[in-house]
């Protein structure tokens, strides 16, 4: 057996090894010699998987052939699956490595593109292992999928299935009877069928689920109609292992809806529900009685009209250690199915926001951006600097809306926020906020530079002196901050921050008890301008993020649409 000095030289050797490939393919445009390629072990980096789609999208198959058999059936792990199929047909000396490699089709993806049967045929390839299944139900493969369903649920780990509009009864009925059968090692369902297929006359597949026999399952995420949730609570089905459950309807979504999706999971920890086709929450989302486990709620507003009053509501008067909500893209089954990703997928992690039909700026450059409001009532944004987001989520919540959306809402749900991060908003007219103690503003990545040029004003903090002044008297700390992924730290001219402290905040403190500059820096080529500033701060601190430091959520969430 290894020591552990010597494991550690060889994960070392590896990352060398690795760096050195992805080195010499993108500086030279080749692929490094058989003898140091064989040095890269069964834990291929991702981004030499990265290179290796490079080289594969260019057809540089010839490359491809020098690199060691090894080599390639590891690299066949990082491919998708339909070039996988493609590279062994090309790789001649690859093909019977890589069709007798069980462990490479365990991870079966299928479209409404796949040829009828290469489910069928992979499945064969992968006999006897675990398996994770994402496929279509269509008008012309549901026959094949239904029995691969069939067929695999013994050995199922993750079951992902989209169902199109416009299918027969009949393949709604072969898909539900495949459910039936007993899923021992299954602990992911997802069932997208936000076109609502399934008439009240058809009976949903959920109401027989795996017949209960299913020990792993931790997730769900299913869509139907209302009568389909009181059906479900009536058919007596248990999951009490179901932690994770998403749940969405065309339909308004009323509390006796939530109440009835409880009933077959009691034991349920984190909680979703969509809002779609205009759906709004009714008033009585406080008095439902919730599982005992439940610490968080979510709602996934996949709608532009979609009602939002009610979930800010909830989160002021329901004491769950969570209460979170999101906006998705315009309610699709891709949309819920990148809803339910955020939701389940590990590669986005935690982050979740609202984000309503933002409305948008005009730029120095004539274009137009969005413009949005991140609220958060207990979150410190000091912990951007690490962790980007990751200490806002774990609080109550965070809630991106637009201004036209503030105005609507009553003001007083927002009286007791401690924490505000704005969005390129300095401009606008907030209502007063007594318990705010700390202002962030971000200042997005397209925005550059910062300073004020000659005979131009930058975007940030336009001269508007008539616009009314945010009121909050508590105020603590000002932080501005401002990351793209690169090296460069921009400048921002000191007389416009001053502008913001003295005529765009209203505190209490004779001046402002604290700046920090995370990933700015103060132009300081006129001194005059730079004491003044200090004349108007008592504290100033400088905060720098290295590109590499700053978690990839952040950056996703404001660039979003």
């Amino acid at each position: 057996m290894l020591s552990q000095a010597s494991a550690d030289r060889i994960a070392q050797a590896t990352r060398d090894a690795c760096f050195e490939f992805v080195a010499v393919a993108r500086s030279e445009g080749r692929l490094p010699d058989r003898k140091r390629s064989r040095y890269i072990s069964s834990a291929i980096s991702e981004i030499v998987g990265d290179v290796i789609s490079e080289f594969w999208n260019q057809r540089n198959f010839g490359h491809l052939l020098q690199l060691p058999t090894e080599l390639l059936a590891l690299i066949a792990h990082e491919l998708k699956l339909a070039d996988r199929i493609s590279m062994s047909k090309v790789c001649k000396t690859l093909h019977r490595t890589v069709w007798h490699t069980p462990t490479l089709w365990t991870a079966i993806s299928h479209s409404d593109t796949t040829p009828v049967g290469r489910v069928t045929s992979l499945l064969q390839l992968s006999v006897g292992l675990p398996v994770s299944l994402d496929v279509v139900l269509d008008e012309n493969s549901w026959e094949e999928i239904t029995q691969c369903i069939v067929n695999s649920l013994m050995r199922c780990t993750s079951l992902k299935v989209e169902v199109h509009n416009n299918l027969p009864e009949a393949a709604l009925d072969a898909f539900s009877s495949s459910l039936h059968s007993p899923a021992p090692l299954l602990h992911t369902l997802l069932v997208f069928d936000t076109l609502g297929v399934w008439e009240p006359s058809v009976k949903h597949p959920i109401s027989v689920l795996f017949r209960g026999q299913s020990p792993r399952l931790r997730r769900i995420k299913l869509n139907m109609l209302s009568v389909k949730y009181s059906e479900l609570a009536n058919s007596g089905l248990s999951l009490p292992n179901v932690q994770h459950g998403l749940f969405s309807q065309t339909e308004r979504i009323t509390a006796f809806n939530v109440f009835y999706m409880l009933q077959p999971f009691p034991g349920l920890v984190e909680l979703a529900i969509e809002l779609l086709d205009r759906g709004e929450v009714d008033a009585w989302m406080d008095q439902i009685p919730l599982p005992p486990t439940l610490r968080e709620l979510i709602f996934l507003v996949s709608h532009k009209s979609a009602d939002v009053t009610m979930p800010l509501y909830c989160m002021s008067h329901m004491s769950l250690d969570r209460i979170t909500a999101v906006y998705t893209a315009a309610p699709s089954s891709r949309s819920s199915y990148v809803a339910a990703l955020q939701l389940f997928g590990s590669s986005i992690g935690t982050v979740r926001t609202l984000r309503i039909g933002s409305s948008s700026v005009r730029t120095e450059d004539g274009q137009k951006r969005p413009m949005d409001l991140y609220l958060s009532p207990e979150a410190g944004p000091h912990d951007l600097a690490n962790g980007a987001l990751a200490n806002l989520v774990r609080q109550r919540a965070l809630v991106s809306i637009d201004m036209r959306t503030l105005e609507r809402l009553d003001h007083t749900l927002f009286a007791g926020l401690k924490d505000l991060v704005l969005h390129e908003c300095m401009m606008l007219e907030l209502p007063p906020l007594p318990q705010l103690l700390r202002l962030t503003v971000y200042l997005a990545r397209w925005n550059q530079p910062f300073y004020r040029r000659e005979g131009h004003n930058s975007v940030f903090f336009p001269p508007e002196p008539a616009a009314r002044p945010l009121v909050c008297p508590q105020l603590r700390t000002l932080t501005i901050f401002h990351q793209d992924g690169t090296s460069a730290t921009p400048w921002l001219a000191p007389e416009m921050i001053r502008g913001v402290v003295e005529r765009r905040l209203r505190f209490r403190a004779p001046r402002l008890p604290q700046l920090v500059m995370l990933g700015v820096r103060l132009l300081e080529s006129n001194l005059g301008e730079v004491m003044r500033l200090w004349t108007a701060v008592d504290d100033i601190q400088y905060v720098s993020i290295p590109p590499r430091n700053l978690t990839p959520a952040f950056s996703d969430l404001l660039s979003w649409n």
